[in-house]
């Protein structure tokens, strides 16, 4: 559970915390918004967790990734 509020409140702002999440908002936008759609889908396969690899241990093959199986 996310907390809304703490009953010890900072007064000054994040401003380390908002750099650090605007560089990895930069960073992972930038590099989905680049490249042709076969260099992401590329991208997506190799650094996606797949659910069904996970669990049985083994890659899936071309033809299921395209079907979605």
């Amino acid at each position: 559970m996310i907390p809304i509020r703490d009953e010890h409140p900072t007064r000054i702002l994040a401003w380390v915390t908002l750099v650090f999440i605007a560089a990895n908002a930069f960073v992972y936008f930038g590099l989905q918004l680049g490249g042709s759609t076969t260099e992401q889908e590329a991208m997506l396969y190799a650094q996606a967790a797949i659910s069904r690899e996970i669990t049985s241990g083994q890659p899936l093959s071309s033809p299921q990734r395209v079907l979605g199986l």
